[in-house]
């Protein structure tokens, strides 16, 4: 995708080469469950079991099943169980142990039931049995919680009430509380935009070893968030990441790999990084396998991958499926159904895509062209963090397309967009700044954003800032 170049000049095309650190699939804020690494705070398997749990009978299928006698053992024969593969028996202890209400027991098969391990998935059940864990003081039953509530998984998406379990599981050491506040301020999601205070908590998670903290670190290093962009310190903040057994962290890593962001190409390398992310069942690795393909030119097993993956419910693999058909690799050009596989990646939260199909139904370009419904497709771009959504959202602001104009509104979401270091976002309100629009005169300002932008490469603001220092 082109960047902005003014604030009256829209976007004019819907792929590009991704950018690595920027985005990930669209999904900031996936609800990482069962395995390590995961968003959802679960206790360790223990090292030794106690007698009763380490039976050799203890995690038999059938009447060889033996009774846990108080909630300690009850999970402790549940983690045997589960450490040995036998997830349904380790399920029926957890349960078990919830019965006889045990906060940790109640959380664990809360987390087996949003995961789908030992049984068939179910948010509402999960959110229940949550709920419970949370009601019996267990802390990382109510930071699981939040997470539900953050992603709307089970419940009703409620920015105020996961913040809530996030500020309390932060202060309580969950070390994941502090990386999703991170992206609460990073976002302006339930709390004011403050990149600073943002980058703050992602470096107190990073420091309490928590995999996700270390890779939103990264990306606040890739992105110039709170206002140092380093791709080297990004790479080892990834790399960290990926050795706490963080997929995600994995992935950003093998992404800067293949690219030679921040750190020695190494193709090699990102192979055996995207393979490990999948064969963990972390699908946007899946779907980044086809990137190699697609680099050496062989787009049919690309498109085979991202195939697979889309199928799978995974956006990127579907946004990437799109951009083979845009841009006519491996198939005759075809804008009408690249659109198809925009909105069916949007629909599994991609931002990028749902950018995409805003930018398709501005121009009219494979779709009928419409300015509200390309409006409503970049809020929900913005709303997942993608930042030229949110460029995109403040020129359509600030121009009245699909509505009256309203250059305070497009100032914010330009704001927003430079906080996840969009250069475009950073010089488009610096000039607005400058010129008194939509907001008060505020040289000072517009100096900042415009340097920022420059910073960032935006070449626009860079010769905004030559001419007024003249």
């Amino acid at each position: 995708m082109q960047p902005v170049k003014s604030r009256t000049s829209p976007v004019s095309l819907f792929s590009a080469n991704l950018i690595s650190g920027t985005f990930l699939s669209g999904t900031i804020f996936a609800l990482w469950l069962i395995p390590a690494g995961s968003a959802l705070a679960e206790p360790a398997a223990p090292e030794e079991a106690s007698p009763a749990a380490s039976g050799e009978f203890a995690c038999q299928d059938g009447d060889g099943k033996r009774e846990c006698r108080n909630p300690a053992e009850c999970i402790q024969m549940g983690q045997v169980c589960r450490k040995a593969g036998k997830y349904p028996r380790a399920l029926g202890y957890y349960e078990s142990a919830c019965a006889l209400n045990s906060g940790e027991g109640c959380n664990l098969a809360g987390v087996s039931y949003g995961n789908g391990t030992g049984t068939a998935k179910s948010p509402i059940k999960m959110v229940q049995l949550l709920r419970k864990a949370c009601t019996l003081k267990s802390e990382n039953g109510c930071h699981n919680l939040g997470v539900a509530y953050w992603n709307g998984t089970g419940v009703r998406q409620n920015y105020d009430e996961a913040i809530k379990q996030f500020k309390s599981s932060c202060l309580k050491n969950i070390p994941d509380g502090c990386a999703y506040l991170g992206n609460a301020y990073l976002g302006g999601h339930g709390v004011p935009i403050n990149p600073d205070e943002a980058l703050r908590l992602y470096q107190r998670s990073c420091q309490k070893d928590s995999g996700e903290g270390c890779y939103r670190l990264g990306k606040a290093y890739m992105r110039g968030t709170g206002g140092e962009r380093s791709p080297e310190k990004a790479v080892q903040m990834y790399a960290k990441a990926c050795r706490l057994e963080s997929l995600p962290g994995c992935h950003y890593y093998a992404d800067a790999l293949l690219d030679g962001i921040g750190t020695p190409q190494s193709v090699a390398d990102a192979q055996a990084l995207y393979q490990k992310g999948c064969d963990e069942g972390y699908m946007d690795s899946c779907a980044d396998m086809g990137r190699l393909y697609e680099g050496s030119g062989d787009f049919q097993q690309a498109a085979s991958l991202y195939d697979q993956a889309c199928a799978k419910e995974n956006g990127l693999g579907c946004l990437r499926l799109g951009m083979l058909h845009e841009e006519g690799k491996g198939f005759e050009k075809d804008l009408r159904k690249a659109v198809v596989l925009y909105r069916r990646a949007c629909d599994f939260d991609s931002g990028r895509a749902c950018s995409n199909v805003g930018l398709a139904l501005r121009d009219g370009s494979g779709t009928m062209q419409s300015n509200s419904e390309a409006t409503r497709f970049f809020e929900k771009s913005c709303l997942l963090d993608y930042s030229y959504g949110c460029v995109s959202l403040g020129y359509s602001y600030f121009n009245g397309r699909g509505g009256s104009k309203n250059p305070a509104k497009a100032n914010s979401f330009y704001e927003k967009a430079c906080h996840m270091g969009n250069g475009t976002g950073c010089s488009n309100l610096g000039l607005n700044y400058l010129e008194g629009v939509g907001a008060p005169k505020d040289p000072r300002k517009a100096v900042k954003y415009l340097n920022q932008a420059c910073s960032l490469g935006e070449q626009d603001g860079c010769d905004k800032l030559k001419e007024i220092s003249r």
